[in-house]
């Protein structure tokens, strides 16, 4: 029988887990490298400083069995996020890689060039913000993604918080070649507000992927997905033995 998921809050110990899983799962469960061969540093710090570093008290990680299962990180407001992001994150990286502090090799430009274009075109310009002003990132670990349960008890927390928040809306960019997965967002309170192509891995040929842009107001969270039965809440640090992450 599978553990109910344990749902804690973000602790610091925590920081090197979670950018540790982002950068394992970067495009559709593959690790960063067989997509962008960058170090795995930057795009950590692209894609999760922010919220570990200026929003803490905004993020939350699931165990099972005391293994690390996955992560959650949620801002209540992505104008903020914005503006701390790319003064605080975006330009240190750009500085760094300009004077040689962090070294990209030239094969890499193209495939940042349309990453950079993909976003641009299908990101968070994509939101209307006054009405879906709060977004999440959620990744879960390889050894979890088949059970549902890990994503709904994580999924469950963050909509909790973003009612304690008073947060009108949420949005997200999920990346999925699976038809199927828009029904699941569906069933779990979303609604698909665009889809674009995503910017294909150089070893992946043929791949489908596609960006969906995600999102739902306050009112649409389903009832079923505040119920606590989801998981259960704690505040202690995973147990300090190996983890698979």
């Amino acid at each position: 029988m599978t553990s109910r998921p344990v749902i804690s809050e973000y602790r610091p110990e925590h920081r090197p887990l979670i950018r540790s899983l982002c950068c394992d799962v970067a495009y559709e469960s593959a690790p960063l490298e067989q997509w962008l061969p960058i170090p795995r540093d930057l795009f950590a710090d692209i894609f999760t400083s922010y919220y570990t570093d200026f929003e803490p008290e905004n993020c939350f990680i699931a165990t099972v069995d005391e293994r690390f299962a996955g992560y959650i990180l949620l801002t209540p407001d992505t104008n903020r996020y914005n503006t701390i992001w790319r003064r605080r994150i975006l330009l240190p990286a750009f500085s760094n890689i300009l004077t040689g502090k962090t070294h990209l090799p030239l094969t890499v430009i193209p495939p940042l060039i349309s990453l950079g274009l993909a976003i641009c075109r299908c990101g968070g310009l994509s939101v209307p913000l006054k009405q879906y002003p709060g977004h999440l990132h959620i990744n879960i670990h390889p050894d979890f993604q088949k059970r549902m349960t890990v994503s709904m008890a994580l999924l469950s927390r963050a909509y909790q918080r973003f009612i304690e928040l008073d947060v009108p809306g949420i949005h997200g960019i999920v990346m999925t070649s699976r038809p199927r997965m828009e029904a699941k967002f569906r069933r779990i309170g979303f609604q698909i507000l665009k889809r674009c192509d995503a910017p294909r891995p150089p070893r992946k040929a043929g791949d489908r992927s596609r960006w969906l842009i995600i999102a739902m107001t306050r009112d649409q969270i389903p009832q079923t997905m505040l119920t606590p039965s989801l998981f259960r809440n704690s505040n202690r640090t995973l147990a300090q033995r190996p983890t698979s992450c």
